[in-house]
């Protein structure tokens, strides 16, 4: 408790540095751009239980402080960066993913780290039609299923890269960009005295294009090239399209269809040979102030004993949280599911979900999940949740139960 104790004590005693001076619209001087930016805080503590076959029982108390400053822009340029200090009350509780803490336990994917979380120069040219940024930076493409920032965990996968954002004629968006790192949720870490790179060593290029239709919805088409050095097996080139929806009717509601299909084959030095397929199919029908109800079904397919993979994901969102399939089986992996979402009084937000999942290739069942999850927003500054999956697994894999309370502060 000494850990949490000492972090809320830094984050009130800084907590008059939450808003130095808001970014405005820009700096006529270079000395105002530096000095007159934002400064700010976020502090998270979580309690993580996890009760897996095969494992002994994991608990995880963890905090994660993230501090960082960004400034004005001068000329159309302008910085940011964060830095993160993630820390535990006792590592011998859970298995940090083998960076750290006991092997025979439950994995927690929390390891204590301390590093530079984002850190980029920015500019954006007087009509805000193009932006370019490079250094380490967040990434986060559509839904998150192909490119995202693993939100979740303690520690969140941001990317060492160059990024070019246009807004083109015709309601289109552009973006590429080229990764040569990749910083992932894992961190940098110790295994028996010896560093512990868990990084992807990359030279891999993402493209995204999307176009409002005016009031049809959006319809995005996408290229993620990825060749990782350290990791060939994770190599592959995946092209695909998104279409995403919402159509009004009798006042209140509205249907909203997302649709989406890629086809990702190995690349560069991927010892497998394999073309295999994803397909996504999901509505849903709103009511606004109330909440939702929806089904889906998606598919990651398999092809000549490997499957489709998704490793620049924020897999925590898909496919349960229990996480049994953040890595696709061989096999592939169909996921049906149903979910609804309920704003409920004092302004606490509740979400069900639950999954039935299958191999793509030779149909065997491979269990079952149910996802809860409670939340609420206290004021602007703080929320808190509770969080909550049950995984029934079939065909040899086992059962578990994961459990969550969090805290999250923040200054903006």
């Amino acid at each position: 408790m000494k850990m949490l104790s000492r972090t809320i004590g830094v984050f009130l005693g800084l907590g008059a540095t939450w808003a130095v001076a808001a970014p405005g619209e820009g700096s006529d001087s270079w000395a105002d751009a530096v000095f007159g930016g934002e400064a700010h805080l976020n502090l998270r503590v979580r309690a993580e239980f996890v009760d897996a076959t095969g494992s002994e029982d994991a608990q995880a108390y963890t905090e994660r402080l993230r501090a960082g400053y960004g400034s004005k822009p001068f000329n159309g340029f302008s910085f940011s960066f964060d830095f993160e200090d993630i820390r535990t009350v006792d590592d011998d509780l859970y298995n940090a993913s083998g960076i750290h803490g006991d092997s025979a336990k439950a994995v927690v994917a929390d390891p204590e780290a301390t590093e530079l979380n984002q850190g980029f120069l920015k500019y954006q040219d007087p009509d805000q039609r193009v932006t370019l940024i490079g250094g380490r930076q967040r990434i986060t493409l559509d839904d998150h299923r192909f490119v995202g920032d693993v939100g979740w965990r303690q520690n969140e996968q941001t990317f060492d890269a160059a990024t070019v954002i246009a807004n083109l004629p015709g309601g289109m968006t552009g973006q590429y960009s080229y990764l040569w790192d990749i910083n992932r949720v894992f961190g940098q870490g110790f295994v028996d005295g010896n560093p512990a790179i868990s990084d992807f060593r990359s030279d891999s290029h993402l493209f995204n294009l999307s176009k409002d239709c005016e009031g049809l919805g959006t319809v995005t088409g996408f290229a993620y090239l990825l060749d990782f050095d350290n990791s060939p097996a994770n190599s592959s080139d995946t092209y695909g399209v998104r279409y995403q929806g919402s159509f009004d009717f009798t006042g209140d509601y509205s249907v909203d269809p997302v649709l989406s299909y890629a086809s990702q084959s190995d690349n560069n030095a991927n010892p497998a040979s394999y073309d295999a397929d994803y397909t996504l199919a999901q509505v849903s029908v709103v009511r606004k102030g109330t909440g939702s109800i929806g089904a889906g079904y998606e598919v990651l397919g398999g092809d000549n004993g490997t499957s489709f993979q998704t490793p620049l994901a924020t897999g925590h969102a898909f496919n349960g949280w229990f996480d049994s399939f953040l890595v696709t089986p061989a096999a592939g992996l169909r996921d049906i599911y149903l979910f609804a979402t309920a704003d409920l009084p004092g302004g606490a937000v509740g979400k069900i979900f639950g999954h039935w999942f299958g191999q793509d290739v030779g149909g065997l069942d491979l269990g079952n999940e149910i996802d809860v999850l409670l939340s609420k927003k206290v004021d602007e500054h703080i929320s808190v949740l509770a969080k909550y999956a049950y995984f029934n697994g079939d065909s040899g894999l086992g059962d578990g139960m994961k459990f969550w309370v969090q805290t999250e502060i923040k200054s903006r």
